[in-house]
């Protein structure tokens, strides 16, 4: 069912006329509301901290129709941010200043737009006077909560890219180095020592020669409310106006920026006081005299904000800075064949690198034939570049988008030996990386798997990897030839970077630290004592079955495998069994792990000392399932 579009009728000069004024005396009932308790100004003190940036009219229009409002903005604020405005809502309507220019025909003024050819031209030669008056029309905003914006978890923060209310400042240290950047701003000097003894007085300004003194003896947060009162004075209550006001009106104009500074930083108002209201009001003021109080409080506050805004802003961009820059970032460059870089990067060289690599590879992909990979590079681009910290997602994403030339590493992750996978024709991904222990073990598995099966079309699997070890505080990159995995020529990588003589004995020992401490070998370690305590009950039973009847011999055998199995001895096993395989690799340097019989290195040392009979039953039975358990460490 077709449903006829409602017809949009424009309004008259008169309906815009009567709406305007309608919306003024709505702003001046909402005005003079203010000034009936010093609860109801209070209130709208804290949310001129809100809506600092509004003039004082449409701020009030804004509270008179919207009760609570944290953030609004125009339907194409909206739009532009991503964001939608609800179906149905209303928008908050606002006084829009729009300037009209004139020009002079012959002594009449006359609209811009009315002017001909002749006369723009002569307008723009600054040759018919010029002016400009400034009329308002009605405009709409929206707010928050009446658009998606929670419902995408975009907070108000995010949006509108400010401190925004996001938090209370419970540093009060770093808001006084704010203040002294306000202080500047109006050209005043704050002094540590104030130049006479101020008694109970918690600060006092000297308008003419631009000083604010605080009372040594003030908390901080004393100073920091203080501070704000006097600096209210020094920015709004200068010797050339302050004939201008009562001394009521001074102070009370100045407590009011107070309040509504400190409502926006989550600074305790409890104190506040806004005594001279009752009085002030009482002298009859008028609707002007109120307005005019506002505005001067509007403008002090928002120049205040915006200042004190923009130094917890650099505070915040410091620390993401600080997280986006691990201890080291790794850069490591494929070259030709096997060749590889690695150097250190900072946070914003890698930006800057970003940037070059990705225009650079946008230029590469402007051929019709790359379009969908172009389309990719762009959907992620703008993610790369504006990267905050230095994350496991950001480097996935990095290493993923520039996988055939680069690789990006959080050193910190290189505390032992790794494998990094540039390439592979296996299921091995490129720019993978993975502890040395482990990628030996799954490229040995693909070596045997690919070498036996040989139904398959392939013969070998090409593979190019690199070695990290570390080395104190830096990192040596080990760069072996292609692995071809399933050519039978090596079986794993550790049997490669020993034929190639690519380690250095140093390097070689830390290679050897991390097979050996590899999990699964902890596991079998653990199967393996387990199989000894079966072994010692089996034995035990053995002389039972005898009917030896000498239950001494049973005793005797108890002790021994008690003293074999201590469990302060099993915890020490793995690192016993470790020192044990580094002593046989110093005297046997090019020994592969299954030359080394990792299990008559377990079995004599460890288990089986005193208890030849197990050692016996172990070596006719065991022998070969204890050995082919120890194939993680060939």
């Amino acid at each position: 069912m077709v449903t006829a579009r409602k017809k949009y009728t424009a309004k008259t000069a008169e309906e815009k006329q009567k709406e305007i004024e309608e919306l003024s005396e709505k702003m001046t009932n909402q005005l003079s509301s203010y000034f009936v308790s010093e609860e109801a100004l209070k209130e709208h003190l804290a949310f001129m901290s809100i809506f600092y940036n509004y003039s004082l009219r449409n701020m009030t229009l804004i509270q008179s129709q919207f009760m609570g409002a944290q953030a609004v903005g125009s339907f194409k604020f909206w739009q532009d941010n991503g964001v939608s405005v609800k179906r149905g809502e209303k928008g908050i309507q606002l006084f829009v200043p729009t300037p009209v220019t004139y020009f002079n025909r012959d002594g009449e003024w006359i609209q811009m737009q009315y002017a001909n050819s002749k006369e723009k031209m002569q307008i723009k030669n600054g040759m018919l006077e010029t002016q400009k008056k400034l009329f308002f029309k009605i405009g709409h905003v929206f707010e928050y909560s009446q658009t998606d914006a929670r419902e995408k978890g975009m907070p108000v923060s995010e949006i509108f890219g400010q401190y925004y209310q996001d938090g209370v400042i419970d540093n009060e240290d770093e808001m006084l180095v704010a203040l002294h950047k306000v202080s500047e701003n109006v050209g005043f000097e704050i002094l540590p020592i104030p130049p006479r003894e101020l008694g109970v007085a918690k600060g006092v300004a000297y308008p003419n020669e631009k000083i604010i003194a605080l009372n040594p003896r003030n908390t901080a947060y004393e100073n920091v409310t203080t501070l704000l009162h006097e600096l209210a004075h020094a920015r709004l209550h200068t010797p050339d106006v302050r004939g201008n006001f009562t001394k009521a009106e001074r102070e009370f104009q100045a407590e009011m920026v107070s309040y509504v500074v400190a409502s926006r930083y989550g600074i305790d108002t409890e104190n506040f006081s806004l005594s001279y209201l009752a009085g002030w009001t009482q002298q009859g003021k008028e609707l002007k005299d109120k307005e005019m109080l506002l505005n001067g409080v509007r403008t002090a506050a928002s120049e205040f904000i915006e200042t004190i805004d923009q130094h917890f802003s650099e505070i915040k961009r410091s620390k993401e800075n600080k997280l986006m820059q691990p201890t080291q970032l790794l850069l490591i460059e494929y070259g030709a064949l096997s060749n590889a870089g690695l150097r250190t990067i900072d946070a914003e060289d890698l930006k800057e690198m970003i940037n070059d690599l990705i225009i650079n590879k946008i230029e590469q992909l402007q051929h019709p034939a790359f379009q969908q990979e172009l389309a990719q590079l762009r959907s992620v681009s703008d993610e790369l570049l504006a990267f905050k910290q230095v994350n496991k997602d950001f480097i996935q994403l990095f290493n993923d988008t520039f996988k055939d030339n680069f690789a990006l590493i959080n050193q910190q992750e290189v505390t032992n030996p790794k494998i990094l996978i540039q390439f592979s024709e296996s299921e091995l991904m490129s720019n993978e990386l993975m502890g040395f222990a482990e990628g030996n073990i799954r490229m040995a598995q693909l070596e045997k798997e690919v070498f036996s099966d040989k139904e398959k079309a392939y013969s070998y699997l090409k593979t190019r990897y690199h070695v990290l070890i570390p080395d104190g505080d830096k990192i040596n990159l080990i760069n072996p030839d292609r692995l071809d995995i399933g050519d039978g020529l090596y079986n794993s990588p550790y049997q490669q970077l020993l034929a190639e003589n690519k380690l250095t004995d140093q390097q070689h020992q830390e290679v050897l630290k991390d097979l050996v401490a590899f999990t699964p070998c902890e596991k079998i370690i653990e199967n393996q004592l387990s199989e000894l305590r079966s072994l010692h009950y089996w034995r035990r039973n053995q002389l039972i079955a005898k009917q030896n009847q000498d239950f001494t011999e049973v005793e005797k055998s108890d002790q021994a495998i008690r003293h074999q199995l201590d469990q302060a001895d099993e915890q020490n096993i793995p690192f016993k069994l470790q020192n044990e395989v580094l002593h046989h690799a110093e005297h046997h340097p090019n020994a592969s792990f299954s030359e080394m019989k990792l299990h008559e290195i377990l079995l004599s040392n460890y288990f089986l000392d005193n208890n030849p009979d197990i050692q016996q039953e172990v070596t006719k039975s065991k022998k070969h399932q204890i050995n082919m358990k120890f194939e993680c460490l060939k």
